[in-house]
């Protein structure tokens, strides 16, 4: 046997020294496993490790402020009281280089099981932390191993499966079918990078983290169950230490949450030594900066060098005197208020300058009701009639998904506005059916136009989707309605060569349809009622297949397109249908409308309330939304989460919520 081909095993030993009879494997390095996978499952995951690659390279990159220097993060090991993860190294570095203790690769591939907690408080790097774990576990896996997924714990349903959040993970952010995505997350080939704990549940009315943390709990109780075989299954979890801490000393052993049979790292302040060689590598000009370099160097236990022991606030400080501007003013900030007053106050100004494109004074104005949108100070339900039925009126929504930010301008006036709408659709529907009944003398084309735009309109006002209908678990044509009325659709892959057999059925059916009701009718009707009612359906429910990575901008745009193209197609089949009754002209003014108002209704609710909600916040926002969110997230602003975007870091934030206006600084 080669020596490649060989699995290398660790075995302990059980017992005394005399009494040895037990062994267990620990670690396998299993190059063999690649042949016992079928062959496609070994190139999914090639493909899945390249698709997270290309996006969390970027993602680390945005993290640095656009740079390639890191901060050496130090982490120490934080001893557990029970059911903790073997092969625990005291301590480890972000990088190995000029230092005995570990890299976060080595420290992590250790663990038996490999289950890892990294802690620390805010801006202390635990996404930078598991960030650079995850593009090292890619970088040095082996075919066949897991491919490391990074998920937001942000927006986490905790009512659903983890298995199945996984999924919607890998369908809705790398676009994977939902069989290879289940089959994928089955064989535990994907191994969950899950940051951020401490955001699923608001802080208490004190501002310190929540003690009951409904969600969270919900959460660390899945992850203990979530099993590899006979093995716990592998898993990375960030959190705020002092969240952390609350949630695993809760009141009662009954009520203790933490991860199981995981090893804790606590990411430990930056020395005022990693601090400089950080500073000093990022500096442009060594005279320009030498006075805060030789300050840090000269008082290395002072308090500016205390207050620059986290790296977002050193981020900043690279950010912001990247380009000009004067370090050493400093030097005389003593408190972390006024420090970070002055750097935030500086940081999108010094962003807007690194990312031409926007004003500085526009960008600070378009972000903050974002800022109050993610924080749940928005708009909420706002006229208030206490019905709450729409997710996230008053709660926070961290994610800044297009399709969500309807509810930013608060669901009752959405659902108003979109009443209004339809309403003016169905007196526009029945003013021209009226007019062409008039001159023709033909009365049915007013009554048929009346019944189809009531019975469309009826349709959807009476079944907006609520928190109570999805959670009773709607059954039929309105789960159906529910489902579709808020979910973006796209027409992305939809070429039969992607899904051959599909395709082929799909398209047999339409044909036999349209065949049997030719048969039964006159020709043009048969194909106007098949073609006019499967092509909008084929394009409200689309079939997708692992490719490249959707951006969040192009979900609402693929929107447009398929409710124009769904219209488009239900339109000629409205015009073939009425054509044989009426002449052409009647036929062209009665079925345009007729396809653009039935088919937005039906399934256009994706469209109608991304454009009420634009109506709603004319001023506010930048005409481009899409366009300038993708832009904040290129310039390090806001970072990529899942299908939409969330803020860097939430001291940012915090203080962009506080204030409309750009303050002076200092």
């Amino acid at each position: 046997m080669a020596e490649d081909d060989r699995a290398v095993v660790r075995n302990t030993v059980h017992g005394g020294v005399h009494n040895s009879t037990v062994f267990q494997a620990q670690q396998v390095d299993n190059h063999w496993y690649t042949y016992l996978l079928p062959r496609r499952w070994t190139e999914w995951t090639e493909l899945l490790a390249q698709q997270v690659l290309d996006v969390e390279q970027a993602a680390w990159r945005r993290l640095l402020g656009d740079d390639s220097k890191r901060i050496n993060l130090r982490y120490r090991q934080v001893a557990e009281d029970g059911r903790a993860a073997a092969n625990t190294a005291h301590a480890g570095r972000l990088l190995a280089v000029g230092s005995d203790q570990p890299d976060i690769h080595t420290y992590f591939t250790s663990l038996v099981p490999r289950r890892l907690v990294i802690t620390g408080p805010a801006g202390s790097g635990k996404t930078m932390l598991a960030l650079e774990l995850l593009l090292a576990l890619i970088e040095k896996r082996a075919p066949g191993d897991p491919v490391p997924v990074r998920v937001p714990l942000a927006g986490w349903d905790t009512r659903r499966p983890l298995d199945e959040v996984l999924e919607d993970e890998l369908r809705q952010v790398y676009r994977w079918s939902r069989r290879r995505a289940r089959g994928l997350v089955a064989r535990r080939l994907v191994l969950p990078v899950l940051d951020g704990l401490d955001e699923m549940d608001e802080p208490s009315g004190s501002g310190r983290p929540d003690p009951v943390a409904p969600r969270a709990r919900a959460l660390l109780d899945a992850l203990n169950a979530y099993q590899d075989g006979r093995l716990p299954g592998a898993v990375v979890l960030t959190a705020r230490d002092e969240a952390y801490a609350v949630l695993a000393h809760g009141p009662g052993p009954d009520r203790r949450h933490r991860l199981l049979d995981a090893a804790r790292v606590a990411v430990e302040p930056v020395i005022a030594a990693d601090a400089l060689d950080y500073l000093t590598e990022r500096a442009t000009s060594r005279t320009r900066w030498k006075p805060l370099l030789d300050h840090l160097a000269d008082r290395p236990a002072g308090p500016l060098a205390r207050l620059l022991s986290t790296p977002w606030r050193l981020c900043m400080v690279a950010t912001v005197y990247g380009a000009d501007g004067d370090p050493g003013e400093l030097l005389p900030r003593r408190s972390a208020k006024r420090l970070d007053h002055l750097l935030l106050s500086r940081y999108i100004p010094a962003v807007t300058a690194l990312h031409p494109g926007h004003d500085p004074d526009d960008v600070h104005r378009w972000l903050h009701p974002l800022a109050r949108h993610a924080r749940g100070d928005g708009a909420g339900d706002s006229n208030g009639d206490g019905d709450g039925a729409e997710p996230g009126a008053g709660v926070p929504q961290p994610v800044l998904a297009l399709h969500q930010l309807w509810l930013m301008a608060g669901a009752k006036r959405v659902r108003s506005f979109r009443r209004q709408i339809l309403h003016l659709g169905f007196a526009t529907m029945l003013a021209l059916s009226f007019v062409l009944s008039t001159a023709t003398g033909d009365g049915t084309i007013l009554v048929s136009t009346g019944m189809l735009t009531w019975a469309m309109g009826l349709t959807v006002l009476t079944a907006e989707p609520t928190t109570e209908a999805k959670a009773a678990g709607r059954s039929g044509f309105m789960q159906l309605v529910d489902t579709t009325d808020t979910e973006p659709r796209t027409l992305r892959h939809l070429a039969p060569w992607l899904h051959p057999f599909r395709f082929t059925a799909l398209a047999t059916l339409i044909t036999t349809a349209g065949w049997g009701l030719s048969t039964l009718t006159r020709w043009q009707a048969g194909l106007a009622m098949s073609v006019g009612v499967a092509l909008p359906v084929l394009l409200a429910f689309q079939l997708h297949s692992p490719s490249d990575v959707v951006p969040p901008r192009r979900i609402m745009r693929q929107e447009f397109m398929s409710t124009g193209l769904g219209s488009l197609c239900l339109t000629l089949g409205l015009l073939g249908r009425i054509d044989g009754d009426h002449g052409l002209w009647e036929s062209v003014v009665l079925a345009v409308p007729s396809g653009l108002y039935c088919y937005c209704a039906i399934v256009g609710g994706a469209t109608m309330r991304y454009l009420a909600f634009r109506h709603l916040t004319r001023g506010t926002l930048p005409l481009r939304l899409g366009a300038f969110l993708d832009w904040a997230a290129e310039a390090g602003l806001l970072r990529r989460s899942g299908l939409g975007h969330e803020f860097r870091h939430r001291e940012l934030l915090d203080w962009l919520a506080k204030h409309p206006d750009p303050p002076k600084p200092d």
